[in-house]
């Protein structure tokens, strides 16, 4: 009687490459893992140097818009943003202010200095849009206000065509009234002063109202504290 051939052996030969398959696959697909997640973490690493280096050389307001929005939304955002503008602006009014010295030669009046910061005070208001930012954009105007004109004594006084006045105005009027709302104890009396007195020298060399309306809202508020808050 013939016996009928076992196909076990073969099913076992067939089946055993297939065991060892899956068994190999495993380190293969745990070391496309583990390599992927060793070239993100080193990617957030050069994101952060990259992100150091931008802040440490003041490029912040330079760098494609994609990467701007992304630095600008870490903390501490609003201060590194307004220090960034202030050096360049300050870097711009020097070298003007120096040419102020001697504005019947080089014709460059506090007017010019004006016109100069029209682009960072437009660059406030991308500012004012980050958190905790009011009070940061009410002094960067203050100072971007100081920045607009230059050695009057010399010439440079201009001809009072001065764009930069109004816009400086009516920044720190609603930053003054927002902050006001922010902070209903804000003591702004050191400010007024220093606008009046802003005001009243520039009006000697013809520079008019100089931050007229701010005067007038901060005396208001001046006005309407207690005789005890005024004295201290």
């Amino acid at each position: 009687m013939a016996h009928k051939r076992s196909h076990s052996g073969l099913d076992d030969h067939i089946s055993q490459p297939n065991k060892a398959t899956k068994i190999d696959t495993i380190p293969v697909a745990t070391d496309a893992l583990l390599s992927a997640n060793t070239r993100i973490t080193e990617l957030e690493h050069q994101v952060q140097e990259l992100q150091a280096f931008i802040n440490a050389n003041g490029l912040t307001r330079k760098v494609p818009q994609s990467i701007r929005l992304h630095m600008l939304n870490g903390p501490g955002a609003a201060k590194t943003l307004a220090d960034q503008i202030k050096a360049a602006a300050s870097k711009v009014s020097n070298k003007l202010c120096m040419q102020t010295l001697n504005a019947r030669k080089t014709g460059i009046t506090s007017d010019d200095m004006s016109q100069a910061m029209m682009p960072f005070l437009r660059e406030v208001e991308e500012l004012r849009k980050l958190p905790n930012s009011t009070a940061i954009a009410f002094d960067l105007v203050m100072v971007l206000g100081q920045y607009s004109y230059g050695e009057l004594d010399c010439g440079g006084c201009g001809y009072d065509e001065r764009p930069s006045d109004e816009e400086v105005d009516g920044l720190l009027v609603e930053l003054a009234t927002e902050r006001k709302a922010i902070d209903p104890s804000w003591d702004c009396s050191h400010v007024l002063n220093k606008l009046r007195k802003q005001n009243e020298n520039l009006s000697s060399y013809g520079i008019e109202n100089f931050c007229a309306r701010t005067i007038d809202l901060l005396s208001t508020w001046q006005r309407d504290l207690p005789a005890t808050e005024k004295t201290t």
